[in-house]
């Protein structure tokens, strides 16, 4: 099924704070996850990405998270700046995201990885992606089918370039304890969590639980969850993911936000019809794009699906007898 931009965007920002929360041993939220959401709020607010703004409000909100810049790992400068990657996905390759995430990678860190995670958000996010997609790809290979399960060619291209590994690894998904073996082998400790990512979501596309859990077992399962959320939540959008997580996601951590809100703005100012300016939505709020389960009930949306069509105009059976006749 073909699903809005919308859709994909609240399921990308609310899959990652959904899942992050759901595996979360304490109320406390994870630094990244908080440079991430004031990130949200700043682009909402000015419109567009503005660094200073963005460090302004780290000041206001939590002063001490400014002593993580220039310190993340790739993975968690990735992390850091989903909100960019999304905000910014028809233009990944502009020195936009690549400023974000220098802002906070550490200086022995490339920011390519970066920048290969904002391509990846990209393809999830375009609909010709989604209808390229196998869709027996979900399907791991047993040992007595052997045959190679094809990639959009876009996204193998970037699974090569991106991560020193064979082609086949990604044209052939191993169990994930073999995979966590191959991944950790090959890649630096540093960046292991991104290749995880990929494969939690390539093994099980259209599963956005079993992805998640996947990464939940993996060694640096926080970063991997987040990122494993946003992706599959950008691929599967809030549909995909099941109406017990969604009802959590404003409690737990950060329950004093108002997380459909945050991200209903965040589109609407990439769309550009909203303004902080004007405080509200220029629609109103009962005809909000918003289709949380807050919005309409899953037992509504069930009533409405079920309900038959009524046609426009009534049609006197004389005629329509008459039409019978005639053939």
């Amino acid at each position: 099924m073909i699903y809005s931009l919308f859709n994909k965007f609240q399921g990308a920002w609310l899959g990652s704070v959904m899942a992050t929360a759901r595996f979360k041993a304490d109320s406390q939220p994870n630094p990244w996850e908080q440079i991430a959401i004031i990130g949200t709020q700043s682009l909402v607010q000015q419109g567009y990405l503005d660094l200073k703004h963005w460090q302004t409000q780290i000041t206001a909100t939590n002063p001490d998270l400014l002593k993580l810049l220039g310190t993340a790992t790739a993975s968690e400068a990735v992390w850091a700046t989903l909100p960019v990657s999304l905000f910014y996905h028809e233009q990944y390759t502009n020195t936009k995201l690549l400023s974000a995430i220098n802002l906070w990678l550490a200086p022995e860190e490339s920011p390519h990885l970066g920048l290969a995670m904002g391509e990846a958000i990209a393809l999830l996010l375009d609909q010709d992606f989604h209808i390229n997609f196998p869709q027996d790809f979900n399907r791991r290979s047993q040992p007595d089918n052997l045959a190679a399960r094809p990639l959009p060619a876009a996204f193998q291209q970037l699974l090569s370039r991106t991560f020193p590994i064979s082609p086949s690894f990604w044209e052939n998904l191993p169990c994930l304890a073999s995979a966590i073996k191959v991944i950790n082998s090959q890649i630096p400790a540093s960046q292991a969590p991104l290749a995880i990512t990929c494969y939690c979501i390539l093994s099980t596309p259209e599963d956005f639980t079993l992805s998640i859990d996947r990464a939940a077992a993996t060694p640096q399962p926080e970063i991997a969850i987040a990122l494993t959320g946003f992706l599959s939540g950008a691929y599967n959008t809030l549909r995909g993911i099941p109406l017990s997580w969604q009802t959590q996601v404003n409690s737990g951590i950060n329950s004093g936000i108002d997380y459909y809100q945050l991200v209903d703005r965040l589109f609407a100012t990439w769309s550009g019809v909203y303004h902080s300016s004007q405080g509200n939505f220029p629609y109103p709020q009962d005809i909000s794009p918003d289709n949380s389960p807050k919005t309409i009930p899953e037992t509504q949306q069930w009533q409405i699906a079920k309900s038959p069509a009524k046609p426009l105009i009534k049609i006197p059976s004389k005629f329509l007898s008459k039409k019978r006749n005639k053939g």
